[in-house]
């Protein structure tokens, strides 16, 4: 019931035009979202503000447990800004009310103690609640950029806005004071990011506080300070390695034909495809046969069929799959993304949309995975 009641009366708002704007930056517990539609906007990003600054800073942000401190009377607070029903409303307000908890250890009970805060995890509801929870958390200047996957926070501000780093960290904590959270400074980190040719900057002083790295981890897919993706292949290598030795022992113990192909599909092939789409176009062509070389010997060791598909064909079949998605669905969490549709009165020749080209040339800004399927049927 819980699912359903978010489907049908959370769910639109999200997408609903006097709305969406709320939750534009938000990618998770949504339709169409997800952590490869956030990395895809991310790299976008990314690579839009590198044509026009020098360096720019990608500061990821931690709260400490963020979906167990949400305050239920701020969560409700919040949804009285939309247009929810009344029973809606209220029945929202009886589910986190009257809440308690008790710890067992053996046979010894301790008493009820009341819950005020935190979404309720492990219900249909909790989910969408945080992201209205989240709702209200944006920069401070619409120059700087700030995206959201659940509770992972990123924020990129161009090299012109490096002075306001402090101000936007600052609005951030307060937002979380607000909402009974704890922006965790420790766990934050901050890289600069800058193309390879970009070598002698004049970089301002890391953030006090936060810690300045040269490579990190967002949402599973491990990167450097150059668009550089050789940590995450060599990850990816490592845990492949594991799962063939994996694979290995099932065979030995009997795990044969259709059963080892669906096993290597959901162990194997789900750890190569893994936002494959947001970051296939920034390796280059030997990351590309480490990866494929490690298909092939899946396909070598029987774990395959023999005629099965190499991983550019899957990654092909995957991006046409999601751009299909994206042009298709007014609502999909990318489409805001898309250049204006392009009106002439002739065609020369049939293309596969009709969206503008960027003006851009630039090899890097084609890296992206809408950059490069916009420019895919004219090569």
């Amino acid at each position: 019931m819980e699912k359903t009641l978010v489907k049908s009366m959370l769910y639109p708002i999200l997408t609903h035009s006097d709305h969406s704007d709320s939750f534009i930056d938000q990618y998770a517990f949504r339709p169409t979202g997800s952590t490869t539609s956030a990395l895809i906007f991310l790299f976008q990003q990314i690579t839009l503000l590198l044509e026009d600054h020098d360096y720019i800073h990608l500061i990821a942000l931690d709260f400490s447990k963020a979906f167990d401190t949400v305050r239920h009377h701020t969560l409700i607070s919040k949804f009285s800004n939309f247009p929810l029903p009344d029973s809606l409303y209220n029945w929202l307000i009886d589910f986190l009310q009257n809440r308690s908890h008790q710890t067992k250890i053996g046979l010894n009970e301790s008493s009820f103690l009341p819950i005020n805060a935190s979404i309720i995890q492990g219900s249909g509801l909790g989910p969408a609640c945080f992201i209205f929870c989240a709702s209200d958390l944006h920069p401070v200047h619409p120059t700087n950029i700030l995206f959201k996957y659940a509770d992972d926070t990123y924020l990129l501000v161009p090299a012109s806005n490096s002075i306001l780093i402090p101000q936007e960290i600052d609005n951030v904590s307060y937002w979380a004071e607000a909402n009974n959270l704890k922006l965790n400074t420790s766990k934050s980190l901050e890289m600069i990011i800058r193309l390879p040719n970009r070598k002698h900057l004049s970089i301002p002083p890391p953030q006090r506080y936060i810690a300045r790295v040269e490579s990190i981890t967002v949402l599973g897919v491990s990167f450097t300070n150059t668009l550089n993706f050789s940590p995450h292949i060599c990850n990816l290598t490592t845990k492949a390695a594991r799962s063939l030795f994996a694979l290995k022992t099932l065979r030995a113990h009997g795990l044969q034909g259709k059963a080892l192909f669906s096993v290597t599909h959901a162990t194997l092939l789900a750890q190569l495809q893994y936002a494959i789409t947001s970051w296939w176009g920034f390796i280059g062509q030997e990351h590309k046969n480490k990866l494929q070389s490690i298909v092939s010997k899946a396909i070598r060791y029987g774990f395959l069929p023999l005629h099965f598909q190499t991983l550019a064909d899957l990654v092909s079949d995957a991006e046409q799959a999601l751009f299909f998605s994206i042009t298709h669905n007014p609502i999909h969490v990318l489409h805001h993304l898309l250049p204006p549709i392009k009106h002439t009165s002739y065609n020369l020749r049939a293309r596969t949309h009709s969206f503008s080209l960027p003006v851009s040339q630039s090899n890097q800004l084609r890296r992206n995975f809408l950059y490069h399927m916009l420019y895919k049927d004219i090569y």
